[in-house]
Parts: structure tokens; C-alpha cells; sequence
């Protein structure tokens, strides 16, 4: 049986939809659709029965169609393509990534020039929102 072939993300990719794709593929799996079964077989081999597949196991197929090796990598590259570095900075604060953040900080002047400005919730600074156990070196 051939696999199926990795595929380009779309012009404008979207992380929202490609959450109802895994959705969706989800329920076409546990429906027993032949399409569906061969795909996750073809991106996700290790996993053991069909049954047991969950939403986080369809994510990574979707991003594995798409050539990535994690959800989170492809989150991230449709991020960079769909968000300011400013919007990006927020999102990796939230997320407690420090090593994105930093990377964002030394890479794009506008984000230094507003990392004190208030710009999460209560009207705080980055420092004030990231978590603290995750910001450690």
C-alpha cells in the first residue's frame, strides 16, 4: 500500500483549522474509515490499536502530513507566518518559553523597545505574566 505524501501547508495557514483537522480525523478513525486509518498508519506507526488513538495522536499526524515532526513545531511555524514577532513574544510568554522569548528579544528591536509595556493581563509587563518555575536558565 502506498503512503500518503507529505503535503505543503496552506498559503494561509491556519492553527484553528488544522485543530478541526485532527478533530476530524479523529472521528473518521474511530468512525472505521479506510482513508483516515491509512493515513494515521502511515504517520503515526507506533501507535498500538486504533482505538486507543486520542486527539493528541491526530495532531501529530496532521503535522507529520504536513513534514513536521511535532504538533508544536508546526504551531509554531504557522505562528511565524501569521503573527507580528510581538504577537509571538506574548504567545511564548504565556507559554513559559523562555528560549523563544529570548530569541524574539535579541532578534527583533520592536519587541525589545516594548517588553516593559503593558501588555498582558491587569495591564502587566512580561515579567509579570511568565511563570517562574519555567523561566529558569
Amino acid at each position: 500500500m502506498k503512503s500518503p505524501a507529505i503535503k505543503p501547508l496552506p498559503p494561509r495557514p491556519s492553527l484553528e483549522y488544522q485543530q478541526k483537522l485532527a478533530r476530524k480525523l479523529l472521528r473518521d478513525v474511530w468512525a472505521g474509515d479506510a482513508a483516515a486509518i491509512a493515513c494515521v498508519k502511515a504517520f503515526l506507526p507506533e501507535v498500538p490499536h486504533l482505538t486507543s488513538l486520542k486527539l493528541h495522536d491526530a495532531q501529530l499526524v496532521v503535522a507529520r502530513s504536513y513534514g513536521f515532526s511535532s504538533w508544536v513545531t508546526m504551531k509554531r511555524k504557522i505562528e511565524s507566518l501569521t503573527k507580528s514577532p510581538i504577537e509571538q513574544f506574548d504567545i511564548a510568554v504565556r507559554e513559559g518559553d523562555a528560549q523563544r522569548a529570548r530569541k524574539l528579544l535579541e532578534k527583533h528591536a520592536d519587541v525589545r523597545a516594548r517588553v516593559n509595556k503593558p501588555r498582558f493581563d491587569f495591564d502587566s509587563a512580561a515579567i509579570h505574566q511568565a511563570p517562574p518555575r519555567r523561566w529558569s536558565r
